[in-house]
């Protein structure tokens, strides 16, 4: 009886058992897993399977997405700039000094690219007749500026004001323009010249003044 069950199970009991692994393999993977996350050499003992499980070329087109979405990214962050509105520069203060006393607001209303031009509008107290050019009466007055200047490239630039002043039956108009140019670094020509007109009632003075020179900057 014996004889014929060792007969009927010796087919199951020489084949090998089935293995859904090869254990070496595994202990031998498992072991460089341990050793790398203590490895501090430039090359691990893992250094072929890493090699053999990164496919040619993929970490390369990973790259290059990733360089695409971070430059339509700066692109779009680009066009974004370009396109912002720009607001004109608003500031309202009050001032004394030895002559005035008063408010005044500033609209600077070109404020980018080679022009600028700024408004300026206010009311105060003149204290000292004449002394900053104004009227020649104490007492209350309006006043107001425009100033407009426009560069020419980067070494030559025009600027121009009218200052404005009324109170008192009187009114004081001041107009300057100015031309400079940047001959060297260090030197520049410049031309000044300046209109003064006072009117009082029926009757008004104008006077006139230039100046042409060269400046050198220390």
């Amino acid at each position: 009886m014996s004889l014929l069950l060792g007969l009927a199970l010796s087919p199951f009991l020489t084949s090998p058992i089935p293995a859904y692994g090869q254990p070496e393999l595994l202990a031998g993977v498992m072991d460089m897993r341990w050793r790398r996350s203590s490895c501090l050499s430039l090359r691990c003992n893992d250094e072929e399977w890493r090699q053999e499980l990164a496919t040619p070329g993929h970490d390369v087109l990973d790259r290059r997405r990733l360089g695409e979405r971070g430059a339509g990214a700066r692109y779009r962050a680009a066009q974004r700039r370009l396109h912002a509105r720009a607001q004109a520069r608003q500031s309202t203060d009050a001032y004394s000094n030895k002559w005035r006393v008063g408010t005044r607001h500033d609209v600077e209303v070109l404020r980018d690219g080679p022009n600028r031009l700024a408004v300026e509008v206010g009311a105060a107290w003149r204290l000292a007749p004449r002394s900053d050019d104004g009227i020649g009466l104490p007492g209350p007055v309006f006043r107001g500026a425009i100033d407009f200047g426009r560069r020419f490239g980067d070494r030559a630039e025009l600027t121009q004001r009218l200052v404005w002043e009324t109170g008192q039956g009187q009114t004081f108009i001041k107009q300057s323009m100015g031309l400079d140019v940047r001959l060297w670094p260090e030197w520049t020509l410049e031309s000044d010249y300046v209109i003064r007109h006072r009117t009082r009632g029926a009757s008004g003075t104008e006077t006139a003044e230039g100046w042409f020179g060269i400046r050198r900057r220390f």
